[in-house]
């Protein structure tokens, strides 16, 4: 459930996190950093996607807990 919401999320958000890390053509942008950048928007989307995504998973976490029988 939650890998792939989170997948999908980074898919989505990753170019437009990159756009705004990168606001011009990639070629400009040489060795390190190219490298650093991207890594940068790589680590904003990672975290944009674990903000949303981590409430989801505490409720099914929690959900799952209640099911179990008791006695």
């Amino acid at each position: 459930y939650k890998t792939w919401m989170q997948m999908l999320l980074r898919i989505f958000l990753y170019d437009k996190v990159k756009l705004s890390f990168m606001p011009y053509d990639t070629h400009k942008y040489k060795g390190f950093d190219y490298y650093f950048r991207a890594a940068g928007a790589f680590s904003i989307c990672t975290l944009f996607t674990t903000l949303l995504v981590y409430p989801f998973d505490l409720v099914h976490t929690r959900i799952s807990a209640d099911m179990t029988q008791k006695g």
